[in-house]
């Protein structure tokens, strides 16, 4: 119960503090147009980076995946106009953070070299959806990685032909999506966009947590059925040790994403 009760009391914290995180960064104009003095962005910078030791201090104390599911399972609202009576009411959310592949995994850029276990993983993803060329859709992946333009396959380096287009890594949906246009082109394959891209893959986190991963990908990895409970991560590094070892899978990883709403549409996301 007394466990129960702190992790109660580090989600109001959390909850607070994300308000006022929120307040910070809407005003951050304000304090540009209205600033004289460079003491006042110092004082700014100050705020936020304790706000973001109180964070992460707090976050230090969920210990176990049991408690990251409570935080999980339990947006709240919180009176923002306690603060400030513009801000008016939010929602906020706690969301798993590091629960999908990341994508730049696939390349190590300072060996300059692809790893092939990673590369075997995202061409089980991508047969599990029937895409029809997943070596030359993993070649497009791995020509954006490097920074070279030499190409793996025909019409993989997708900067030949775009020459604006991100090169060196991988940052975002927008440029993700790009290459799926792309790799849609030029084989007519349309069976790549049945692929939940957002829902699977990452661009950020250096791992995955286990517990929280989509049901989809336990699917395909490891041969979960949805819905399964009380699976042993110890006997799945046994037998899944490459895999695991490839994607830098842990049992959990206590890294959130606090994401805070008015009134149906998201307002900022924030990640812990």
């Amino acid at each position: 119960m007394n466990k129960a009760f702190a992790l109660f009391i580090t989600l109001a914290i959390v909850a607070a503090i994300s308000v006022a995180i929120y307040i910070n960064l809407k005003n951050i104009d304000n304090y540009s147009k209205k600033v004289e003095k460079e003491i006042d962005f110092i004082q700014f910078n100050k705020n936020i980076l304790d706000i973001e030791k109180i964070i992460k201090g707090a976050l230090d104390k969920v210990e176990d995946k049991d408690s990251l599911d409570l935080l999980y399972s339990m947006p709240f609202d919180v009176n923002g106009s306690n603060v400030d009576k513009n801000i008016g009411s939010f929602s906020i959310s706690f969301v798993p953070f590091c629960n999908k592949i990341n994508l730049n995994l696939l390349y190590n850029a300072e060996k300059k070299k692809e790893n092939k276990q990673v590369e075997k993983v995202i061409r089980e993803i991508l047969e599990a959806f029937s895409v029809e060329y997943p070596g030359f859709f993993i070649d497009i992946l791995l020509d954006t990685l490097d920074q070279d333009s030499l190409e793996r396959s025909a019409d993989s380096e997708v900067l030949l032909k775009y020459p604006d287009f991100l090169n060196g890594h991988i940052y975002n949906y927008e440029q993700l999506k790009f290459m799926v246009d792309y790799y849609a082109t030029i084989t007519e394959d349309k069976n790549i966009y049945s692929v939940p891209f957002q829902d699977l893959f990452g661009f950020q986190c250096d791992g995955v947590g286990f517990y929280f991963m989509n049901p989809v990908l336990k699917k395909i990895l490891f041969n979960i059925e949805p819905g399964a409970k009380d699976v042993d991560f110890a006997s799945l590094q046994k037998d899944f040790n490459e895999t695991i070892t490839a994607l830098n899978m842990q049992e959990y990883l206590p890294i959130v994403m606090i994401d805070i709403t008015k009134n149906g549409h998201s307002e900022a996301k924030i990640v812990y």
